[in-house]
């Protein structure tokens, strides 16, 4: 897909999104998960300059998905070579994630994220 001229969705709009997992997301995983929320009843989340993760309760497993504010041409090619190096090294400190291409949808469209562990 190319997201050369892609504007990324507000913070607000993946809260949004967030909200309603089943519908949200294409994983099976994240599908079925609930986010974590905070005092005010909202999906919690942590941002950054490129990204917002949520962090997900999958039965027993805890999950994050970053969402991207920011979208570099070249993301998907960064995440499978950052992916790829950090699968050689294995280092036990790095948590395994996967960039998933249709990841969140909202605005009805599609946008990458990242579903870690």
């Amino acid at each position: 897909m190319n997201y050369d001229s892609l504007i990324m969705p507000a913070g607000s709009d993946y809260q949004a999104a967030i909200q309603h997992p089943d519908f949200c997301f294409k994983d099976e995983e994240l599908a079925s998960s609930s986010p974590i929320k905070n005092t005010n009843g909202l999906p919690s989340s942590a941002s950054g300059r490129f990204a917002i993760v949520f962090p997900l309760k999958n039965h027993s497993k805890n999950l994050a998905v970053r969402c991207f504010t920011i979208f570099p041409k070249d993301q998907e090619k960064r995440y499978t070579l950052i992916d790829k190096a950090l699968k050689q090294a294995k280092l036990p400190f790095f948590v395994d994630f996967t960039y998933k291409e249709e990841g969140i949808y909202l605005k009805n469209k599609w946008y990458p994220v990242l579903k870690m562990d």
